[in-house]
């Protein structure tokens, strides 16, 4: 997937892919062999350039900008990259074990026929000759999450059908609404189930130019609602009610409205 990512940000803009993108360095880290014979650098053109390119999680920060495959997915690709950082640098007692086989068997082929797709490559040159055996294993556990979530969705709706009209929540209601009027709804969304605007957490992508870290841009990682109690974490039930999707959506809103 990191190749995949760095390739989508090589073939814009090859610096893209650097550590340090700034003209300085990408100039003699990119392009020493086109400087001109026996040209002795300035200021503007780095002695000694830091060649090092991006980290996965960086690369995906930055090509999400450029891919709505990647972004419809970064659910599920920034899990990966949490996954990919336990088993080499953790102890694998702290792999969430289900939550990768989901993504691994479950997730995995339908994230790459859509990268294939919007790339224009084969599926075969991106995963090789193993589709037939993917292709059973993503049916067969993609009913088995769909069915989970789905009886999840169910059950806190039937809650919230016996709360809103049980006499002991119409305060704890009440002051929840009366909070919706008063704050932004900049960092809620609609919950699945009740239909009430729900809390987001989200976290942030940073980027780093001249050692300065900046924001440039954020995604949820959970949905909380405190009307009828549904929790959405995990990173397939994030994608399935399309929680990154709506939350962009929701801020072209409200740039539209200032």
């Amino acid at each position: 997937m990191e190749r995949i990512f760095k390739g989508i940000l090589w073939d814009i803009n090859p610096s893209f892919v650097l550590c340090d993108p700034n003209f300085k360095n990408a100039s003699v880290a990119l392009y020493s062999s086109k400087l001109i014979p026996g040209f002795v650098p300035n200021k503007e053109f780095s002695c000694s350039p830091n060649r090092l390119d991006i980290s996965y999680r960086d690369s995906l920060s930055r090509v999400r900008g450029f891919s709505s495959q990647v972004n419809k997915h970064s659910n599920a690709l920034f899990a990966l990259s949490f996954h990919r950082d336990i088993i080499a640098h953790r102890p694998l007692s702290e792999l969430n074990y289900e939550s990768a086989r989901k993504l691994l068997l479950e997730s995995f082929l339908p994230i790459m026929k859509d990268i294939s797709i919007e790339l224009h490559i084969s599926l075969t040159d991106l995963i090789g000759e193993t589709i037939p055996g993917l292709e059973v294993l993503s049916n067969k556990y993609k009913g088995i999450s769909e069915d989970r979530i789905e009886q999840k969705l169910r059950l806190y709706k039937q809650e919230w059908e016996r709360i809103k009209i049980d006499p002991s929540h119409q305060g704890r209601i009440e002051s929840l609404h009366r909070e919706k009027d008063r704050y932004a709804s900049f960092d809620k969304l609609e919950c699945p189930a009740c239909g009430n605007l729900a809390e987001i957490t989200l976290d942030v992508d940073v980027d780093y130019s001249d050692g300065e870290a900046f924001l440039c841009g954020a995604y949820p990682v959970e949905l909380k609602c405190n009307y009828c109690g549904l929790q959405l974490s995990d990173w397939d039930e994030l994608e399935f009610f399309e929680i990154n999707k709506r939350f962009q959506e929701s801020c072209q809103d409200d740039d539209l409205e200032r």
